[in-house]
C-alpha cells in the first residue's frame, strides 16, 4: 500500500480536529493510569488487549469524534507502548513510554 502526503492550507476547522484527536491522546494516557491502578500496574502484551476494549467503550461515551477516528488514535497510543517495550528489550536504555501530553496529532497512515 503507498501513502502519500497530502499539504493543505492552514484552516480553524483542521486545527480544531488537530486539537480532538490530542485530546484523545491525553485521556487515553489518563484512562491507561487508572487501568494499571486498578490491576496493579502490570505491564506486558497479553495485558494490553482487554485494556484495549475496556479504554475503547470509555473513550466513545466522551468524545466529539467519530469513532473510528477515536479507535485510530487509541490504536496508534498502544502501538507506540508496544514499541517503546521493543526497544527497552533490545537495550535501548533512552526509550520512554508515551506520556506526554500532544497538542497536535500527526499525519494517519493505515
Amino acid at each position: 500500500m503507498r501513502t502519500r502526503k497530502l499539504k493543505l492550507q492552514y484552516t480553524e476547522k483542521l486545527e480544531a480536529l488537530n486539537a480532538e484527536t490530542a485530546s484523545v491522546w491525553h485521556e487515553s494516557l489518563v484512562l491507561k493510569e487508572v487501568w494499571d491502578y486498578a490491576h496493579g500496574y502490570r505491564t506486558g502484551g497479553q495485558i494490553d488487549a482487554p485494556c484495549e476494549l475496556w479504554m475503547d467503550k470509555q473513550l466513545s461515551k466522551s468524545q466529539p469524534l467519530h469513532s473510528q477516528s477515536i479507535q485510530e488514535v487509541r490504536r496508534r497510543y498502544f502501538k507506540n507502548r508496544k514499541g517503546f517495550r521493543k526497544k527497552r528489550k533490545n537495550g535501548d536504555e533512552k526509550a520512554k513510554a508515551p506520556y506526554r501530553d500532544k497538542k497536535f496529532q500527526a499525519s494517519v497512515s493505515p
